[in-house]
């Protein structure tokens, strides 16, 4: 199959819970605020500007494993439950370095972005490309999160 590398169980380490893994804080409101609240957020556009989706390993030994496999693990389960329409995904940092012990590597951002944009194309539930303020609009509209992904550095150019 031309897509095994996105089936389940082919993530090499054992991740953390998405979920329930911190306690929730909840702070209350009283019934109008609380409906207040809800109101702005169902008729607003819910943005975080810089997010990283990525699923932590359980044993953070095991982190070099999971950074250098080309196979991050995205927290689709807690980007459902966010409620955010969109967020902008860094690409780049110490997660991608298939390639490499060093992070910044150009060919390891293209794989990264490569296999996080197919694997999100697996989670039409949750998530979808965002490009333009039509897609974040869309996912508003159908109660899912664009997911906008960026370099989060220019050491990748190479210069020099």
């Amino acid at each position: 199959m031309a897509y095994d590398y996105l089936q389940q169980n082919v993530i090499p380490v054992k991740l953390c819970k998405e979920i329930g893994r911190i306690g929730e804080r909840v702070v209350r409101l009283s019934q109008k605020d609380e409906e207040r609240a809800m109101r702005l957020h169902r008729e607003s556009i819910v943005m975080d500007f810089h997010l990283h989706d990525t699923v932590m390993p359980e044993d953070l030994k095991d982190f070099e494993t999971l950074a250098r496999s080309g196979r991050p693990a995205v927290g689709y389960e807690g980007i459902k439950k966010s409620g955010l329409t969109a967020f902008l995904c860094g690409f780049g940092g110490s997660m991608g370095r298939r390639s490499s012990p060093t992070p910044w590597q150009l060919n390891d951002i293209i794989w990264d972005l490569g296999i996080r944009q197919a694997d999100l194309d697996h989670h039409p539930d949750v998530g979808i490309r965002g490009y333009s303020t039509t897609d974040i609009q869309k996912a508003k509209e159908s109660g899912r999160t664009t997911i906008i992904p960026h370099v989060e550095n220019a050491q990748i150019i190479e210069c020099g």
